[in-house]
């Protein structure tokens, strides 16, 4: 019966996406999965960042579990989601850890993952495209529904502006956080 309704085309119809906004634990776990990075090893900050948005894993409410949908968002909430896209952006600051952090992180690299957090370097690929298909790349990948949107276009004329003041990282980095930041990307 799953596999039935799970390969069902009106499962997937376009009226029955992005109509259930994603919980903490979801909007963390896709934004790592969208920037093909992996998790980071340091769970005191995780923690703090999921209990932040309003859902400590492992400790529901109560046994119904957490309530979801607008609850998801609110000043605050909205807020941590902000701080964890900008923790993703910047790299892992190693002085700031404690011992065990410090091992943990030491372990990961050990075990050849590094990958925490998204660098100037895998931003490359989309900087050296024109504004325009820049714009379009990081649509079809993050928002794929605002696609050909006016978001779009106002994206492509703030990479196009920002092309003769900012390095082209740096704006595709800050176009980026706009689209994960937006209303679109909080929804599945």
């Amino acid at each position: 019966m799953a596999r039935k309704f799970f390969s069902s085309r009106a499962f997937y119809a376009p009226p029955y996406r992005a109509g259930f906004i994603k919980s903490p634990i979801q909007f963390y776990l896709g934004l790592v999965q969208d920037l093909d990075l992996s998790v980071v090893p340091l769970p005191r900050q995780l923690i703090g960042a999921l209990r932040a948005m309003g859902q400590m894993p492992f400790n529901p409410p109560n046994v119904r579990g957490w309530v979801g949908g607008r609850s998801w968002i609110n000043s605050a909430t909205l807020a941590a989601r902000r701080q964890v896209i900008s923790t993703l952006m910047q790299p892992i600051n190693e002085n700031a850890l404690n011992g065990d952090e410090q091992l943990e992180l030491a372990a990961a690299y050990a075990d050849g993952v590094s990958n925490f957090t998204l660098d100037n370097t895998r931003l490359a690929a989309w900087a050296a495209l024109p504004p325009g298909e820049r714009a379009k790349k990081l649509v079809q990948r993050f928002v794929p529904g605002i696609a050909g949107t006016e978001l779009e276009h106002q994206l492509a004329t703030f990479l196009e502006r920002s092309a003769e003041h900012t390095r082209s990282e740096a704006a595709t980095r800050a176009a980026l956080v706009t689209l994960l930041e937006s209303p679109n990307y909080q929804l599945c």
